[in-house]
């Protein structure tokens, strides 16, 4: 076995959990800030597990990714708004 595949085998044993870990994360949170961190931290991680599958075994799966990357810069917008009501004086 290369070392390649090593590094896929590798890969997915530490994505997987921490994707899972950070839905699990979404669901229980408290707190609408929480919410929106942890959903933001998702979608970037799904983001960057989609690429990273579609590199390592050469899927067509970039656009899936973009969608991912696009979904959470939406999820900003309203975070962004939110920590900005918190910090006025």
């Amino acid at each position: 076995m290369s070392y390649k595949a090593y590094l896929q085998t590798i890969s997915l044993v530490f994505a997987i959990p921490t994707i899972l870990i950070t839905f699990y994360l979404i669901a229980y949170s408290s707190g609408r800030m929480k919410k929106i961190e942890n959903l933001l931290l998702g979608l970037w991680l799904t983001a960057n597990t989609i690429w990273m599958l579609s590199e390592l075994f050469e899927l067509p799966l970039v656009n899936v990714s973009a969608l991912f990357f696009i979904a959470g810069l939406v999820c900003v917008i309203p975070y962004l708004t939110l920590v900005r009501k918190q910090t006025r004086y």
